[in-house]
């Protein structure tokens, strides 16, 4: 009995065991290919591959993701890759904001360089002072964060991506 089991085993290894976790699933291989084509469509990461960060505090975390997106850029203009999620896109780290917010000419400045700009042109720079207006705002703003975030749909990607545990902060980034 024990030699025609082996010789059964030998015979149908291929049909009888299954090395791949997949082969545990109830869902048909029909099926598992709908889903892949359906993913690819939407563009929807594949959740098979992640980059995972650590970082002891959120703003590390950030800071993190954001140096990690700027080599995966790399990547994705090569065509390695089709692209990524990362929470850093929807909550860049503080020092990155604030770096943004220093960009940003003085009013004054800016009218300058807006009538410099529109020289010539038919469109008047006072057509254009609500623009001023949203720029000055923008440089006294309080910095971006999560609480600011609360209620919308930024919160739920960045919850999703960014997640506090005991030991600190871990990033999730799903490559496509």
């Amino acid at each position: 009995l024990a030699v025609a089991a082996v010789a059964i085993l030998a015979a149908h290894h291929d049909r009888v065991w299954n090395a791949s976790l997949s082969g545990l699933s109830p869902v048909s291989e029909a099926d598992q290919a709908i889903d892949r084509s359906l993913r690819a469509d939407l563009g929807a990461p594949d959740l098979r591959y992640l980059v995972v960060l650590k970082a002891a505090d959120r703003e590390s975390a950030l800071a993190a993701a954001e140096r990690t997106g700027r080599r995966l850029d790399g990547l994705v203009e090569a065509g390695t890759l089709g692209g990524y999620e990362s929470p850093a896109r929807f909550l860049p780290a503080s020092a990155t904001q604030e770096a943004r917010r220093q960009a940003l000419p003085e009013r004054a400045e800016l009218a300058r360089r807006l009538d410099a700009a529109l020289e010539g042109l038919p469109l008047k720079a006072d057509k254009l002072s609500p623009f001023l207006d949203a720029v000055d705002a923008a440089r006294h703003q309080p910095l971006l964060s999560p609480e600011s975030l609360h209620g919308s749909t930024l919160a739920l990607a960045v919850d999703t991506l960014l997640l506090r545990r005991a030991d600190g902060w871990t990033v999730l980034m799903p490559l496509r």
